[in-house]
């Protein structure tokens, strides 16, 4: 909704209010902030122990997601709303950006949005089997992603072209023009080389 060349000053509005949403709306919030290439921040809150956080949810005592962030805000809230439980789908969908490209996981599209994170490693239950990936940041120069596609699947890998930025595919460059990777089933190393800053 918001014009590319106001993304930025949105962004930066939305980052000075904090978690200034229901649990409901962090769905949203966190949604637009991956949309909007905002990872760090997007990870800030996934990361978060303050008052208004899922971190907050256990501190408290909950095994589930609560209705609200904490009972000072709600003092009759239940203990029980699945639809408060947005990291479960904002670290595959967002962090990693594993969703399916066409109906059914025919084509899926992985577009990993790392920010800060230094490992990471998911498995995302499809209708064609699991996808497995790991991530490991070496250092400021390298990081490296292990991905494995189920049979009956292909996968395109995407990275925010940038200057200096090389990505090599099972130990081959890979065209910058292109923009991604086609992963066939199996496994595959990609490694995102970075050789200026």
């Amino acid at each position: 909704m918001v014009p590319k060349e106001h993304i930025g000053s949105v962004v930066e509005f939305v980052k000075s209010r904090g978690m200034a949403c229901s649990v409901y709306g962090s769905q949203y919030l966190m949604d637009g902030l991956y949309n909007a290439g905002a990872e760090d921040y997007a990870l800030d809150l996934l990361t978060d122990t303050s008052d208004r956080s899922w971190y907050n949810m256990i501190r408290i005592g909950s095994t589930i997601t609560l209705e609200a962030w904490d009972l000072k805000y709600k003092n009759n809230l239940d203990w029980n709303h699945a639809w408060g439980a947005v990291p479960a789908n904002a670290i595959p969908r967002g962090l990693w950006g594993i969703q399916p490209k066409t109906p059914g996981f025919g084509i899926a599209s992985i577009k990993p949005q790392m920010g800060d994170l230094k490992n990471s490693s998911i498995e995302v239950p499809t209708i064609k089997g699991t996808i497995k990936a790991s991530y490991t940041y070496a250092n400021p120069r390298l990081q490296l992603y292990s991905i494995e596609i189920p049979a009956n699947m292909v996968a395109e890998f995407e990275m925010a072209p940038e200057p200096g930025k090389e990505l090599m595919h099972n130990g081959k460059k890979v065209a910058s023009a292109f923009g991604s990777v086609r992963l066939e089933p199996g496994k595959h190393e990609i490694k995102l080389v970075i050789n200026s800053f």
